[in-house]
Parts: structure tokens; sequence; C-alpha cells
């Protein structure tokens, strides 16, 4: 989430930091995804999906999430994942 007054790039850099302990860079913007499936009950979420690369640390969990794993791409093809990040990999050329 973006806080007040962050641009959105840092508020990508401050998230990955406290999500999974890593430092970003390279960052490329690769889109923009309406919620259109009711993420939120009383706000639009808007996702903008990066692309970017680990400048530094090694990925882990630290909160909201209890593990960090990496997927080939025939693996996440197969996966049910939330809301709309399948059609974010698959436009992306992922997957």
């Amino acid at each position: 989430m973006v806080e007040w007054n962050e641009e959105v790039e840092d508020a990508l850099k401050r998230e990955v930091k406290e999500e999974i302990g890593v430092e970003i860079e390279d960052i490329q913007y690769t889109g923009k995804y309406y919620d259109k499936n009711g993420r939120h009950p009383t706000k639009t979420v808007i996702c903008l999906p990066h692309f970017c690369k680990i400048k530094s640390g090694i990925p882990s969990p630290i909160s909201e999430c209890d593990e960090v794993r990496w997927f080939t791409s025939a693996e996440i093809k197969n996966m049910e994942l939330s809301y709309d990040h399948k059609k974010m990999l698959e436009d992306a050329g992922l997957i």
C-alpha cells in the first residue's frame, strides 16, 4: 500500500523491505489493474505491478507471510492465485 504523499517506487521499496527483508533496484512499471472483484469493501484497489531485482538481502518472511518460495512458470500456471494476480503474470509474459 502506498502511504499518503509517498511515491509509488518508494512504497514498493518500503513494502518489499517490510515483507521479505530485501532491498530492490532496477524497478520497472508493468501496467495497472483496477479491482473489479471487490477486494476491499469500501475502496477501489488499483494494482501497479513492477519488475525489480534484489539488490541486497535474502528473502525471508518478516510480516504478513509465513514463508518465501520461488516457483517455476509451470508451477504457477497450475496454482490458484488471489484476485487478478495470475492475469498480471500472464500479461507480463511470465506464465
